[in-house]
């Protein structure tokens, strides 16, 4: 409703609101830093919103092993000022200039950000895994990172109740959309 009217709005002035990009990457170190820097000369950079902006126990935190669905939230799991965030946050990156939204890993915030910006075209980086594990190797970004957390993370995800877990209501998930959207078909909430 509310980008109905902004739409709205922006017509009656003669502009016209630029559906934000999503960025995310199939994990670390697959160059989706060096993407959005490219970018960053033509349009404004969001990089992990989700994590970086939220509380590790805010329900919609990229950090938080128990997220809740979008769809699921009330006022009252927000917070005070988390209604006003999330607002903001999606209607502000509608534009008269394309912004990009990175988050690098998808499985832990996608889901949010396709149900906050439903029509955002959707970009997946992928890097062979050996690139992956190499880049780690040579960092030894597995313990600076505390990979171990991140794994406790995911495992506590993914054995949470169905109705916590994003995706629940749909059975190829985020994962899923994502990869129809590396196909060629826009990414849609379910």
């Amino acid at each position: 409703m509310r980008l109905a009217v902004m739409r709205g709005a922006a017509a009656q002035r003669g502009d016209v609101l630029v559906t934000p990009l999503l960025l995310v990457g199939t994990s670390e170190r697959v160059g989706s830093n060096w993407l959005s820097d490219t970018l960053a000369a033509w349009w404004g950079q969001y990089n992990e919103p989700l994590r970086q902006q939220l509380d590790a126990t805010h329900p919609l935190s990229a950090c938080n092993p128990a997220p809740v669905c979008l769809d699921e939230l009330v006022d009252a799991d927000l917070g005070p000022f988390g209604r006003h965030w999330l607002v903001t946050f999606a209607a502000g990156k509608y534009g008269p200039v394309r912004q990009v939204v990175k988050e690098t890993n998808l499985f832990f915030a996608v889901e949010v950000l396709l149900r906050l910006l439903p029509d955002a075209p959707l970009v997946v980086a992928s890097r062979s895994p050996l690139g992956v594990v190499s880049s780690f190797v040579r960092g030894d970004l597995y313990t600076r990172w505390d990979y171990p957390a991140r794994y406790r993370q995911l495992h506590a995800m993914t054995a949470a109740p169905a109705r916590r877990r994003p995706g629940h209501r749909d059975r190829a998930g985020a994962a899923g959309r994502a990869q129809h959207a590396v196909a060629g078909r826009r990414a849609r909430p379910a």
